[in-house]
């Protein structure tokens, strides 16, 4: 009977390896997901040390491995008061950068390049900052850009 329940214990975490509690900010597949670039592509509030005594593990982009459960739950299951805590001080740790105001937003239709081969650099650099503000805003974190971003201004 020990071994039953075993062997039973053992294929449902093996089962579950591959589940996510929560597919935001990643790819969308149900069977293999992964989280996408953007998940942590903002920065913390608070310091890399102190989101992780709050919420565990820190999320890896192209990373496998479900956040951690102390990002969205808590002692009576998934709280979506947890996980806004959790985009409002530590996003990038508990790889929610998407669900922040400045990466939550839709690129253009029609980019004039492709938003998906855009680079930190790209974002950093004056030259391209007025172009992806306008074409590719969520890859650079730039949805709020020209409501408050001077820098922007063309």
């Amino acid at each position: 009977m020990q071994r039953v329940v075993v062997v039973l214990s053992s294929l449902f975490v093996f089962a579950n390896a591959g589940a996510f509690t929560d597919m935001n900010c990643t790819n969308g597949d149900s069977t293999t997901p992964k989280f996408i670039a953007s998940a942590t592509a903002c920065n913390d509030k608070y310091a890399t040390a102190s989101c992780a005594q709050l919420f565990g593990t820190a999320v890896v982009a192209g990373g496998t491995t479900d956040r951690d459960a102390k990002c969205n739950t808590d002692a009576n299951g998934i709280s979506e008061d947890v996980k806004q805590l959790a985009i409002s001080v530590c996003a990038k740790h508990c790889g929610y950068c998407c669900e922040t105001p400045e990466y939550d937003c839709t690129n253009k239709q029609f980019p004039r390049t492709n938003c998906a081969t855009v680079t930190a650099a790209q974002c950093a650099d004056s030259t391209w900052r007025p172009i992806l503000a306008e074409d590719c805003p969520n890859v650079c974190g730039f949805c709020l850009a020209g409501k408050n971003d001077v820098s922007l201004a063309v």
